[in-house]
């Protein structure tokens, strides 16, 4: 009876008889990708560069490892002017839809980034916060670094033949801005200041099937 009703099903027009070709993506890619930043609310637009590693899981879900480098201007009144360069890895989670020749996907990551501070003159940096100014009444600053800090990142992406892609991105995390400054009582000093980086960019890359 179940043989029945198997070629019962398979014979009726719901079933189509060429079957429409799936939308799937290679099991592992490199997928390399250069790009632009916009910006944020500590920083001006800026480079970036990086790769990723690919795994399709099952269609449609695929989880990568990417890693980034890039630069911008740190601008605003609470940190000094000057350069931020950063490394950024990440794991990503992406859904992604298509057909044929076009696909578009959805991601969500989560980053660590790592980060290097160059400070363009700190002798002309005046904290403007009076509780942050006491702390500096009896020592000179000498010195402003920044650490890595944990994020988050939202990914809008696009491919064409599966070997051109086109990303749409924001990216917010928070890294400590690190104040060396010196004491009559000890030599250095640290004061810790978070900070909310937030960032937009736009990627475009290439993937190279393995």
């Amino acid at each position: 009876m179940n043989t029945l009703f198997a070629v019962l099903f398979l014979l009726s027009p719901m079933v189509s008889k060429t079957p429409v070709p799936q939308d799937t993506l290679n099991d592992i890619n490199l997928h390399f990708t250069i790009g632009a930043t916009s910006g944020g609310n500590v920083t001006q637009p800026g480079f970036t560069a990086g790769g990723k590693i690919e795994y399709l899981i099952t269609h449609p879900l695929v989880v990568r490892l990417s890693g980034d480098y890039g630069f911008s201007d740190i601008i605003g009144r609470e940190f000094p002017n000057g350069t931020l360069k950063s490394t950024e890895l990440a794991f990503e989670a992406l859904a992604y839809r298509g057909r044929n020749e076009y696909f578009i996907y959805l991601g969500l990551g989560v980053v660590k980034s790592f980060s290097k501070f160059s400070p363009d003159q700190i002798d002309m940096f005046y904290f403007d916060n009076i509780e942050v100014d006491s702390l500096f009444e009896s020592g000179n600053l000498v010195g402003i670094d920044m650490s890595g800090g944990w994020g988050y990142r939202f990914i809008l992406g696009g491919r064409y033949r599966e070997k051109y892609s086109l990303e749409f991105g924001f990216q917010e995390t928070r890294p400590d801005f690190t104040f060396l400054i010196t004491r009559p009582d000890r030599k250095f000093a640290e004061v810790f200041r978070e900070s909310k980086v937030t960032t937009f960019w736009v990627k475009t890359g290439y993937l190279i099937p393995l």
